[in-house]
């Protein structure tokens, strides 16, 4: 199916199909005619200009073992690296697409990040998605994701389904406890241990 509407899409932008659509651009078209949000429609004219560069990328697709968020992360290093003026060629690129293919979302970022000449960068982001909603884009470290995947383990049965945005941002009475000094002391041992908190204490 995905395949079926990328090889569609390629023809329309071949033909320039928007100008009958009164459309400005492919974008455009995919997103007012097809009916896909921004962020899906830009995903897929990405992976329709791959499949149209990399025949290769068809059957890979067809096969399972490569998806739009695949294209997506490949595409970041193939742009970052043409940026630093190291473009990949066309047997560079299948290199990459076929260490990603089947893989996890988390492992295809990191063979790309370790492919990558110099890091990776991504912008902090605040967009308003909402008339009381944001969707907050950073870059942290690996274990503070095991850390929040952790917490929330640790919450699936008194709090299935629990949101990140919950997990980080309730405020509520009930999400709160006040204790003394001592107190905190005392339930932060009860929790991480004596060794653990040993250095954060110091001697009163």
């Amino acid at each position: 199916m995905l395949v079926t509407i990328l090889h569609h899409i390629k023809e329309i932008d071949r033909r320039r199909l928007y100008a009958d659509f009164k459309q400005p651009g492919l974008l455009d078209l995919v997103m007012h005619e097809l009916g896909y949000p921004r962020d899906q429609a830009l995903r897929r004219i990405q992976a329709m200009r791959l499949l149209r560069e990399i025949p290769q990328v068809e059957l890979m697709m067809e096969s399972g073992d490569l998806n739009l968020t695949h294209v997506g992360i490949v595409q970041s290093l193939f742009s970052h690296q043409k940026k630093e003026g190291r473009a990949y060629d066309q047997a560079e690129k299948i290199s990459v697409l076929k260490k990603v293919a089947g893989q996890s979302t988390r492992e295809a970022q990191k063979i790309v990040f370790a492919l990558a000449d110099t890091p990776l960068k991504f912008k902090e982001r605040i967009k308003m998605v909402g008339e009381d909603a944001y969707q907050v884009t950073f870059t942290t470290k690996e274990v503070t994701v095991q850390n929040l995947e952790t917490l929330k383990g640790m919450l699936a049965h008194s709090h299935p389904g629990i949101t990140l945005d919950q997990l980080m941002g309730q405020y509520s009475l009930e999400n709160l406890r006040l204790l003394c000094r001592s107190c905190n002391q005392r339930a932060a041992i009860k929790h991480y241990g004596v060794d653990k908190m040993a250095p954060h204490l110091g001697a009163d």
